[in-house]
This record gives structure tokens, sequence and C-alpha cells, in this order.
């Protein structure tokens, strides 16, 4: 017998090292989650449970059930955040990057959510409680997540909150450009949006969803703000000339983040919940 037989799945294949959070494509994520071992789950009098008292099995109970408690406050959630750590291996960023997909409804190649394949993972004789713990959440709310590495994303000299904020313009869905998507945001405020989504077929003849993404958004942006508000903007180029280097020469407060995601949510996901994953790297 060779050494390779031994093992259930082919150890010839490519394997990453580590875990990356911005691999976040269903066919990736498939694999990585079928290959999930969640460790714990023993009931006290298993010889097993000497060896692993507490695995992944109680750690995803005890954060879930921690989640639901808080949910549960009449007065309001008093912890919202939560600290995953751990030394260089131990599957922090598995355990971070798997729990927020699920969180985020994503659907896999075979149909089935992450939720229910990471669930389905979970073979321990207490099984059944990282289930229940997990229905106790989303009973309660209908959660949203973003997961991303901090590191990866984050500009140069730009603080977290707003790296935080373009993850969550991009994950609801607004421009890829983020000075635009700042300003689709006060449209939506001010009730101008629906107008602005009828010019921008008129003017582009292509729906603003079709554009939003293209590297130059923004001139297109520009383009329909110049027929939406001629006076205003008096040329094609007039808004992207203005309020691209106003934009670029400003950032945001804390406070002010908080108060555009919170915007953003009852545009774009009204009675959702957004959850935040995001790995640190602390030197």
């Amino acid at each position: 017998m060779l050494i390779q037989e031994i093992f259930a799945a082919d150890v010839t294949r490519d394997i990453a090292p580590v875990i990356y959070f911005h691999e976040q494509e269903p066919d990736k994520v498939r694999a990585e989650v079928s290959e999930y071992i969640i460790t714990g789950g023993y009931p006290d009098d298993d010889p097993r449970h000497k060896r692993i008292q507490s695995g992944i099995h109680e750690q995803f109970v005890k954060l879930l059930r921690a989640l639901a408690r808080e949910l549960q406050k009449k007065e309001g959630i008093d912890l919202p955040a939560s600290w995953i750590s751990g030394f260089y291996g131990s599957g922090k960023s598995s355990f971070a990057k798997l729990l927020g997909l699920a969180l985020d409804g994503m659907i896999l190649p075979d149909g089935k959510t992450v939720a229910e394949s990471l669930l389905s993972r979970d073979d321990s004789p207490r099984s059944q409680e990282f289930r229940d713990a997990w229905q106790q959440v989303v009973e309660q709310i209908d959660p949203i997540a973003i997961v991303f590495d901090i590191g990866a994303v984050a500009r140069d000299d730009e603080q977290i909150h707003s790296a935080v904020k373009r993850q969550v313009q991009q994950r609801l869905g607004y421009c890829v450009n983020h000075y635009v998507a700042e300003f689709e945001l006060k449209l939506e405020i001010d009730g101008q949006w629906p107008a602005f989504l009828d010019q921008a077929q008129q003017t582009l003849g292509k729906s603003w969803d079709e554009v939003k993404h293209h590297q130059l958004a923004e001139e297109d942006f520009s383009e329909v703000m110049h027929q939406l508000d001629s006076d205003r903007y008096l040329d094609p180029m007039s808004w992207r000339d203005s309020h691209i280097a106003s934009l670029s020469d400003s950032g945001t407060s804390p406070e002010e983040t908080t108060r555009a995601i919170t915007a953003m949510l009852k545009n774009r996901a009204l009675g959702q919940y957004l959850s935040q994953f995001t790995k640190v790297r602390l030197l």
C-alpha cells in the first residue's frame, strides 16, 4: 500500500497552504467546505472527549448561542463583536470565512447553501447542538455578511472604517467606483434615484446595472447627471470634474461612515442584519 492510498481525498492535487478571504468563488468555497473538518462535539464520557475537550464544534455553538442571546435582549444588543484568535494554522480564517459566507446565504454550484454544507460537516454525536444554535440565530434575523481581509482591501493610509464602507457598497450593489457610490446613496436619500435610473437608460441606452461595474463608470455617471440637471452640470464631464476632486481630498469620520452604512442598508437591505468578518494581521 502506498501512503497516498490511506487518504480519503487525492493529496497529489494542488492544496493551498492557507485559506484566503478573497477567494469567494462558489466553486472554491464548495471545495473548502467539503473538506472542512469540525473537531469536537463528543460527550464527556466519550474517550475522544479527553483528547478534544473544546473543538471547532464547541466554538461554533458558543459563538452562535451568544449571538442569539444578544439578539433576544429587549434593550438592544450590548456586545455585537467577537474576536477570533489562535496560533498560526489553527483554523481562524476557515472558521470566520465559512461562518460569514453561511450567514450571507451563498449558494454553491450543487444548489446547497454554504450553511447547509457547513452544518452537514459536523458528524459528531452532538451535531444537533450546532444546528439548533444556528437556527436560534437565523430565526431572529435575516442576515447578510461581508467577508474580507483588511490587509488586502485597504488602500494606502486608508482608515479601516473607510475600507469597511467600500466593502458594504460592493455587497449592496453600488457602483464599483466608490466616489460614484457615495453619490448614488445621496440620490437615494433625496428620492432622486428612480429619476436617475430612467435618465441613465435614455442617455446610455443601457440600464445603470449594466454600466456601473465598468472602469469608466464615473464618466457615464457624469453624463447622466448632466442630462438630469443641466443647469448645475453644464457639460457631460462637469460632475466628474467637480465631485471626484472634492471627494478624493476628503475623508469620512467613523460616525459619518456608520450613518452612511445605516442609510445603505435602509435603502437596499431593509430589515436585514449586516455581519462583518474581517481578517486582521497583528505584527
